[in-house]
């Protein structure tokens, strides 16, 4: 299947007869043109917490939306949809950077600590080297276990305070300044 993030990925520069020819509908084969014209990347991020991480995740939604960042929320403590398969840890490699929100709810979870702990221990570089982990509590840097300490060794963006307008603000931007220096290039 064709959809928006092909033509994303691409950067406009899928054959218009190939779409077509496809199926793809001709508003869509158009507006890969803007987007080859204007010469524009998105990254593509996927934010991973818990469920009970809702105010943090609408809050990031709404400013990674204004800065133009393309994202989506897997709740890795949603069993129900792990177990159906609605919801699968393994695709995230389809993502330029996997942002996990490693809140005191998320990191005491241990339903979400393991599937943390499934993402970093992937074996291949693609996921490992994509992960962002955004502390939003002192646990993330006082915890000596595995998780924790291997989550540090990579990119941490702190988000301790995120309920303050002005520390949020901060930390949104250092965290889209890192998806800006993302390990892979379009």
């Amino acid at each position: 299947m064709i959809a928006l993030d092909t033509i994303s990925r691409s950067k406009g520069q899928v054959d218009s007869r190939f779409l077509e020819g496809a199926g793809v509908p001709q508003p869509l084969v158009a507006a890969q043109d803007a987007l080859r014209l204007s010469g524009a990347t998105y990254k593509r991020v996927l934010l991973v917490g818990s469920k009970n991480d809702s105010e943090l995740v609408a809050k990031l939604r709404v400013g990674l939306a204004e800065a133009q960042v393309p994202n989506w929320v897997m709740s890795a403590d949603d069993e129900a949809s792990l177990t159906s398969g609605s919801t699968n840890l393994d695709n995230a490699v389809y993502y330029d950077r996997v942002v996990l929100l490693c809140t005191a709810g998320s990191l005491e979870n241990p339903l979400t600590s393991r599937n943390f702990s499934s993402l970093v221990g992937n074996p291949g570089p693609t996921v490992k080297d994509s992960i962002i982990s955004v502390a939003t509590d002192d646990i993330f840097f006082k915890r000596e276990d595995r998780l924790c300490v291997g989550l540090r060794e990579g990119v941490v963006v702190d988000f301790r305070g995120w309920n303050d307008e002005t520390l949020f603000n901060e930390a949104l931007s250092a965290l889209i300044k890192e998806f800006e220096d993302s390990p892979f290039r379009f």
